[in-house]
Parts: structure tokens; sequence; C-alpha cells
């Protein structure tokens, strides 16, 4: 028994001496992990140190954090939007774990020291082989998470309201803010200028309640309407013009209770309530009229300078011309001692012209302002002028007669005439700009269209690009149309073939005009404003230079020729007032005038058979046909037109006479001549009431010397039509592209001293 538990105890003892024996053991190897760890940490961060993503982690955030601070304080110093520095930022902390892959993606393990025997180090190799798809999943991932983070937080690393107020303090102060309210006034359709191209001459009253404007209706005669803006009755109709192509210009009188306005030669006054027209001198040149004091300065037609007259009528007094130039569109300052005038080298180029200041008293002129035109005073303390088609301003001291401050333009857009320096716009004494919009009219002109119109008012397109075209010219045979093609200040002979669809030129001198057929269809004859300035004659196919048949003023266009003896029709615009006259024979050359009325006549057409001239006049006070025999006009005159018309056109194969009316209805006359004694021309034509046809675009929307703006074809029995919209299109879009709108500016005074400060502000 004693064995036994001796035994017993033997074998506890030695478990337990055998499981103290493996907790020391564990205790141990536990130690030596711990030991080797703490040898093994300053060498892994001494690792992580040296690797090229610390390297990143430290420099990029330095560079970042820099960045940020110079974004934040140097961009609201030039004024940048907030949007860009937050941009900036973004891309900034993009790049960061774009960085952070790159450098991980080529990280190397250092080279492996020799093992002596002259073995050499190992080369370094990457510390990872993850294949490229896993890397580019991870930038793309990481790209995402940290662009949503830094989109979301970047409301909250810009002060917005820091730039907000940087850039409202240093580039508009409380008072730059200023804008008047913007509104449009519809005053329908009132056609173009005949002369300008213009859509309307416009003024508005004193005190800013008044509107009158023109209205090109019946026959290049013209109407001026009154509107009362507070109300809305109807436009009231104040007086009709009977020249009112030659005519340009409407003034209020500085009390608004006369409108001034030039009626041909006429300077006219009648009262804002109506009534009967007073004539105040008639000598006038349309440039501009003004009220200095009971003075009206304006424009005279003998002299082409200034001259003042009395308002009421007599007294008229020449101001004397101490500079060189053309002075034109005068403007009375305050006190009427001075006034504003452009000054320009003729009377054609005013658009080119200066802004200078004129002593009433003295008749001196100060220089102001160059390469401008057409400047008015405003009470804000400026002077207001077109430049291009642009309304322009300049702090101006009237106390002291000086500019006290920097140009400025203010409003684009203004629809101009250059050559005569008319611009639609006006305003009144206390702020209320009206305007219309558009800019130099030889340019928003400048787009028709080319269509065939039936005598039943069918229309045919013709497959020739829109372009400034005018003066058409049919040939003999129909086969093809010569024209004038305008660039600009250019101008060419051009012809369209309509069997090959092709347009071709013909002048090459960049100063072609007007051309019109022999009658054998074998020539072209033209003006010429060239150094060999005159009528010009030219192989139609082009096959021949031109030749210089004679001598003539700048403007003489050729209308027609007699088929008998070769004889030429020319209309001349030398005087303003257009007249006919013709070239004696082909040896002479001898320019002489038809003298087929007392006023002026223009558009002259010798029917097929030599033996009859239509012509327009408005000696009746209106322009309407008339026929005469040829050459001998003395042996008869009949009125063609009955409510007024232009641009006759002969049918005689079928004994019609066709004309265009101004309210643009194409009408027919049919004809009948008494049969003459024999060897002797017919002297007596009877001829039917007129009978409307179609009706389309009225011949306004064409410049006067650039008609004809119609031709006919016997064999197609259509009309040949230049417009400038397609008269095809009735949408609504067409029909409100011919209608006038007057823009409107509330306080624009108020614009002008926020946007034209006076050097003192």
């Amino acid at each position: 028994m004693v064995t036994t538990s001796n035994e017993s105890e033997i074998q506890t003892v030695c478990l337990l001496l055998l499981m103290t024996l493996n907790l020391v053991e564990l205790d141990y190897s536990k130690v030596l992990f711990l030991e080797n760890l703490e040898k093994q940490m300053p060498s892994q961060w001494e690792r992580f140190k040296q690797s090229n993503i610390a390297k990143i982690v430290i420099g990029y955030s330095l560079v970042v954090w820099v960045l940020i601070q110079l974004i934040e304080a140097v961009l609201p110093t030039f004024e940048t939007p907030l949007w860009v520095a937050q941009t900036l930022t973004f891309l900034l902390i993009l790049g960061f774990p774009i960085a952070l892959l790159v450098g991980w993606a080529y990280e190397k393990l250092p080279s492996q020291a020799s093992g002596g025997d002259g073995e050499e180090p190992s080369t370094p190799r990457l510390a990872h082989s993850t294949p490229k798809k896993t890397l580019v999943l991870i930038g793309v991932g990481s790209c995402a998470v940290i662009g949503l983070f830094g989109f979301y937080m970047m409301p909250f690393i810009f002060d917005g309201e820091g730039f907000d107020d940087v850039n409202i303090s240093q580039s508009l102060t409380p008072k730059q803010t200023a804008r008047g309210l913007r509104f449009e006034l519809r005053i329908g359709e009132t056609r173009l200028n005949a002369t300008t191209g213009r859509k309307s001459d416009i003024a508005i009253s004193p005190d800013g309640n008044l509107i009158v404007y023109k209205t090109y209706t019946n026959n290049d005669s013209s109407e001026i309407y009154i509107k009362d803006i507070r109300y809305d009755d109807a436009d009231r109709l104040l007086t009709s013009l009977t020249t009112s192509p030659y005519s340009e210009g409407l003034k209020f009188s500085n009390d608004g209770s006369w409108v001034y306005f030039s009626d041909g030669a006429d300077l006219k006054r009648i009262r804002v309530e109506g009534g009967v027209a007073q004539i105040i001198a008639n000598d006038v040149n349309q440039r501009g009229i003004s009220e200095a004091g009971n003075k009206i300065i304006y424009r005279d037609q003998i002299t082409t300078q200034l001259s003042t007259i009395v308002s009421s009528g007599g007294g008229k007094e020449e101001i004397p011309a101490l500079t060189a130039g053309t002075f034109t569109w005068p403007d009375a300052l305050p006190g009427g001692t001075h006034a504003l005038t452009t000054i320009s080298d003729n009377a054609l180029n005013v658009g080119s012209g200066s802004i200078e200041l004129l002593d009433l008293t003295s008749f001196e002129v100060t220089p102001l302002i160059q390469n401008a035109y057409h400047a008015e005073y405003a009470e804000s303390g400026h002077i207001v002028f077109l430049r291009d088609s642009t309304l322009w301003a300049v702090p101006f001291d009237v106390d002291e007669l000086a500019i006290n401050g920097n140009e400025v333009p203010v409003v684009p857009g203004i629809e101009t005439y250059f050559q005569r320096g008319g611009a639609s716009y006006s305003f009144s004494d206390n702020g209320r700009l009206i305007y219309i919009n558009g800019n130099e009219t030889t340019e928003q002109n400048s787009s028709r269209f080319l269509q065939w119109i039936s005598r039943s008012g069918e229309i045919e397109s013709i497959n020739a690009d829109r372009g400034y075209y005018g003066n058409l010219s049919m040939s003999p045979d129909e086969s093809k149309v010569a024209m004038t093609l305008y660039e600009g200040d250019n101008s060419d002979i051009w012809v369209w073939d309509f069997e090959r669809e092709i347009l071709e030129r013909r002048s090459f001198g960049n100063n072609s005009f007007g051309a019109i057929w022999s009658p054998d269809g074998t020539k072209l004859l033209y003006q010429s404003n060239g150094e060999l300035g005159g009528i010009m004659a030219m192989s139609s196919n082009g096959s021949s230079t031109s030749n210089l048949l004679f001598e003539t003023p700048s403007l003489v266009l050729p209308r027609s020729i007699n088929p008998h003896n070769g004889e030429i029709i020319l209309e001349s615009w030398v005087s303003g007032c257009p007249e006919l006259s013709y070239a004696a024979t082909e040896v002479e050359r001898l320019l002489q005038s038809l003298e087929l009325s007392p006023a002026c006549s223009a558009w002259s057409s010798i029917s097929q058979d030599g033996n009859w001239i239509a012509y327009s006049s408005n000696e009746t006070g209106r322009i309407e046909i008339f026929v005469r025999p040829f050459p001998d006009i003395d042996e008869g005159k009949w009125q063609v037109s009955r409510n007024g018309g232009n641009q006759p056109i002969w049918n005689s194969a079928k004994k019609e006479l066709f004309f265009w009316s101004q309210a643009g209805e194409h009408m027919v006359v049919n004809y009948d001549v008494e049969e003459p004694p024999e060897s002797e021309r017919p002297s007596v034509i009877r001829l039917s009431n007129p009978i409307k046809l179609f009706a389309t675009t009225s011949p306004s929307m064409i410049p006067m010397t650039q008609r004809n703006a119609w031709d006919y074809s016997p064999s197609r029995e259509s009309f040949l039509v230049m417009s400038p919209r397609d008269l095809k299109s009735t949408s609504t879009e067409a029909v409100l592209a011919d209608q006038t709108v007057l823009k409107v500016i509330e306080n624009w005074f108020s614009e002008l001293k926020s946007m034209a400060p006076a050097d003192s502000d």
C-alpha cells in the first residue's frame, strides 16, 4: 500500500514539474517575441519615414495648405468669383489620393547587402506585386470617395461672403448698381426711309410723355404720328409729308408745345395738338435741328453750313465757318451761347466726323471728341454721342465747357445711317431714353431674297444665296438678271443665270452699280465711281473689259435705252431730288435734262416699241406714275396711278403697264394706242383703271438708289422680286420682324452717372 501511495505522489509531483516547465517556456517565448518586436519597431519606422508615401503625405499637405492660403488671400483681390477658388481647391484635394497611389505603386524595397565572396548587392525590387487593374480600381474608388468628401466640405473651406463683399466693393459702389426699368413700345410696321434705310425718325418730349415718329406708307411720302404713353389711346396722325425720302429729323421745342420737322427743303413746325404746319425756312438740308432761345439752328441747303432763324420765321443769319469741314447735327447747350456740332470731311461721310464745341457769338470751334457724330447734351451732365452704332457718353462740365471724365459705351445697337449721321434715339429732360435697336442700315438691310411671283401671287423660290442685292434688270431673252451686289462700302455688277443657277461677276472695281442691258442683250451699261467716273459699257458675257461712254457726276443711274437710236435715259441724284436726263446721241454723248416735270422725277421706263416713256413724279404732292410720248414729250401727258406708284414696267406684247404702289400692291393698267397718221409716231394713249394683282413687302423696304426692286418676265408671266424677307413665310416671327419696336429705359440719367462718373465724383 505504501509503495502504491509513493508512486502516486511521485507521479503527481512530476506532473506539476512538467506544467511548471511549460509555463516557464511560454513566458520565455513571450519575452522573446516582445524583445524581438521592440527591436523591429525602430527599423519599420525608419523605413516608413524613408518611403515615397511619407514624403508625399508631408510634401503634398504642406503645398496644398500654402496654396489654399494664397487662393483665399489673393483671388478676391482680382475680383475672382468664388467658384474659381472652389474649383482649384477641389482639384488639389482630388490630386492627393492620386499622388499616394502613384507613390505606393512605385515603392521599392531597399537593396540587399552583398553576402561576401565578391557578391554584388541585389537590385531593388517593388515592395508589392499588385496587378495594374487592381491599382486602377483602387485609384478610381479613392478619387470618388475623396472627391465626394471634398465637394461636401467645399462650402466650409472658403468665406463666400468675403468674396462677394470684395467683388461688390471693388467693382460697383451702391450708386453704380442703379439700372433703370426697361420695356418696349410696339408702333407697328413703319417700313423704311427710302433714302437712309432707317425704320423711323423718333423724338420724345422734354417731359417724357409724348413720342413722335414717322411712318413711310404711301409712295415714298411719310406721316408723322404722336403717341401719349400715359394712355392706351390710338396713336394720332399729326401731319403728312410730301417728300419724305429727302427729309430727316424730328425735334420737340424746349417747352414741348411744338414739333419741328423738315419736309423736303422746308423747315416746319406744328403744335402737338395738331393743326396746320407753319413754314419757318425753305432752305433746310435735313441734318439736325436745335432750338437755342428763340432761334432755330439748322443746316442751310444752299451754303451747306449752319444758320439760325427765329423760331416763328424770319431773321435768318448765317454762321460763318471758321474751320474747314461740313457742319451737321447741331445741339444747343443750356444758356444758348454754345452748341455741339458734328464736323466731317463732307456731307456723305458724317459718321467719320468729330464732335466740336461751337461758340455762337465768336463762331470759334473747339475739338471735344474724335471719331464721333450726332451728339446731344444730357441734363445728367454728359455729352451723348454715336460711335459706329453704339451710344457713348462722356461727362461734360457745362459751366466750364470742358470734358471731365472718360468716354464710355452705354447702349449698344442703335439704328444709324453712317453716311448722313442719322440715328434713331432720343431722351427727355427727366432721363427717359427711347431708341430703335439695330445697327448701320446698310448692314441690317443687307440680306435679301430673290423670288418669282406669278400674276396671281403664287411664289416660287430662286436657288440663290441671300445677299445685299439691288438694281434688278432682266436680260432681253429673260435667261439672266443683272444686279448690284453690295459688300460694305463696295459694290459691283453680277449676273445670275436662271438655267445654270450660278452667280457670275462682271465688274471688279468695287465701285459699280445700276446695270441695264442693251436692247440686243450683248452689253451691260452701268455707273462707275472709279477713276474713270461715269457711264460704262462692257460685254454682258464678260468677254471684254469696260470702257467709258461718258463722264457723269457720282450718283447717276442708267434706267432705260431707246431701242430706235440708243439714247440712254439717266436718273441723276446729284441735287438730292432725282431728275431724268438723257445722252443725246452716240457721238456727242451730252447729258441733257428731259424736263419731264417741275418737281422730282425718277424710275423711267421706255416701252418696247420706243414710243412711250413712263416715269414717277411728285408734282401733284405725291409720287405718281405718268406716261408721255417719246421722244416728243410735249405732245401729251397722262397720269396712270391714282393712289401713288413707282417703278413702272412695260409689257407691250399685251399692252400692259405694271407699277408698284408704296403699300406693297402690284398693279396693272391696260392701255390702247390711238392709230396715228401715216409716217407719224402715236401720240394718244388710253388707259384703264389700275387693277391690283397681288401685294408684297412695300418697296420702301429698299432704299431708292438700290431700286428697281422688281422686273417682269413675259414668257413666265411672273415677276422677279427682291425682298428683305422670304415672301413665302407667313409665320408670326416673319410678321413681327416687320414691326418697329421702341426700346425704353427709365431713369437713364442715373445709369449715365454710374457708368460714366465725372472725375470730381
